[in-house]
């Protein structure tokens, strides 16, 4: 059903929807998973495979929405995969007007805002706000990276201003420590002191300790580069923000 607002035709570069499409295809016909949704949530008593349940969201957008994003909130990725080919078609309705942004990168930065939406402070207009904050995040990358030209590679290089960062906040006991660290040194400190998951501190070795580029690490994660990109930037910015807890802990 998605794939008739939302095919690659309408702009070139758009290869990762023909990608999300033909993955649908083989994840529509689930009747399992359909049946346990169906299970759970009257507004998606009805669905029988998991095209049934892109019908049940044009019908009504926010209760079933609201049923995936409480899946979502269990770990469930289908629900989240789900979500996402419901906003498909929006995605390049986006992108397509975005002189500056790429479909990839539309499309990572709706899937994190699809796993970290608060649903029960915003249950209502759903759709719009996933696609407000996608935009958002969006803009914000592009004014970051107009005005502080951050690019998550040459590898090492916001490390290293976070290396420089922390320094600067006249934490003596840890200075000569910091300084000697290396990316997957202070990597390793985050993830130990819970500033990244295993799944960042993997992704951000990758590119910071590793060398990769935005493509390869894309390959050696199973993602885009455009999620690489997104996701390497608000990881660093948050390690930027803790940047004393980590000289703290070196």
């Amino acid at each position: 059903m998605a794939r008739n607002v939302a095919t690659s035709s309408v702009r070139r570069g758009f290869h990762i929807v023909d990608a999300l499409n033909d993955e649908w295809d083989r994840l529509a016909p689930d009747r399992g998973t359909a049946a346990l949704w169906a299970g759970r949530y009257g507004v998606l008593a009805a669905c029988v495979d998991l095209d049934d349940v892109l019908l049940a969201i044009n019908r009504e957008p926010d209760a079933a929405l609201g049923a995936l994003l409480t899946e979502v909130a269990r770990n469930d990725r289908l629900a989240a995969r789900t979500v996402l080919q419901a906003m498909l078609g929006k995605l390049v309705r986006m992108a397509c007007v975005d002189d500056h942004g790429r479909i990839d990168d539309y499309v990572a930065a709706m899937w994190l805002r699809i796993c970290d939406y608060p649903l029960a402070r915003r249950p209502r207009r759903i759709a719009a706000n996933l696609a407000l904050d996608t935009l958002k995040l969006i803009k914000t990358e592009q004014r970051l990276a107009v005005r502080l030209e951050i690019r998550p590679w040459p590898p090492g290089r916001r490390l290293d201003e976070l290396h420089e960062s922390a320094n600067q906040r006249e934490i003596v006991d840890h200075q000569a420590q910091l300084a000697a660290l290396t990316a997957a040194g202070v990597l390793d400190i985050a993830a130990g002191i819970g500033l990244l998951n295993p799944t960042a501190r993997h992704l951000l070795g990758s590119v910071y300790a590793d060398g990769l580029s935005g493509e390869a690490a894309a390959q050696r994660h199973s993602t885009s580069a455009g999620s690489v990109r997104v996701r390497c930037s608000r990881a660093v910015r948050h390690l930027a923000r803790h940047a004393s807890q980590l000289a703290a802990a070196a």
